[in-house]
């Protein structure tokens, strides 16, 4: 599903408004990592990030890659 299709070229959108209709697109699609997507929106892809985003962000990716890494030794590994 084509982003351009969900934005409104008749009248222009707030940057919230923006980043709230990619955001729902990339949701939507089965391709995307949820956990990786929820990090990005919560810590880096809002309209005032923290002065900490990025290490925020950092942190919590690799907390993620090493529980995901931890459920694959172990065998619970689910399909992300």
């Amino acid at each position: 599903m084509p982003l351009n299709n969900q934005i409104s070229a008749e009248s222009p959108d707030l940057p919230a408004d923006v980043v709230a209709k990619i955001l729902s697109s990339l949701r939507e699609d089965k391709k995307t990592d949820g956990a990786l997507l929820t990090i990005l929106s919560t810590r880096i892809l809002t309209m005032h990030p923290q002065a900490t985003a990025v290490p925020d962000a950092l942190r919590d990716i690799e907390q993620l890659a090493s529980a995901r890494s931890e459920s694959i030794e172990d065998g619970t590994a689910n399909q992300h």
